[in-house]
């Protein structure tokens, strides 16, 4: 009998986004969700470009790699999740409705919400990014 070890012990790290145009999505990042850069590096002889950046505690990988292919998923809420693999980037936020102001205000659509889903005790709703990558905002209630 094989004994049963103890779970992982692991903690969020960051997420990884391939992109096409790193500048603009560094630019992106930072301007409208306050992300900083805090490590860039380039490896020319396998044409990718990398950026770290990190917001509060959060922090996202931003790759750009020549040839790279946009994987376009449809706005919520159903369409979003008929492609396998990563759908969108969640973020928490203390008030659903106030995050969505503030992005209002600085001309970001809301392609989806809000929406209240008392079943998994939230509300939340999407943007997306200047690549069409869908971001979601979820405050627990």
């Amino acid at each position: 009998m094989v004994e049963k070890s103890a779970p992982l012990q692991i903690s969020p790290l960051h997420a990884c986004l391939s992109v096409a145009d790193l500048n603009a999505a560094t630019i992106w990042y930072r301007d409208t969700l306050g992300f900083e850069i805090f490590q860039r590096h380039e490896y020319p002889d396998y044409a990718v470009r990398v950026a770290y950046m990190k917001s509060n505690n959060v922090e996202l990988e931003l790759v750009e790699t020549k040839n790279s292919m946009p994987c376009r998923r449809d706005d919520p809420p159903a369409g979003h999740v008929t492609l396998r693999g990563i759908s969108q980037l969640s973020f928490r936020v203390d008030d659903a409705k106030q995050a969505m102001e503030q992005l209002k205000n600085i001309s970001v659509k809301i392609v989806f919400g809000p929406v209240h889903a008392p079943e998994f005790n939230l509300n939340a709703f999407f943007i997306r990014d200047n690549e069409n990558n869908l971001i979601e905002f979820i405050e627990r209630l």
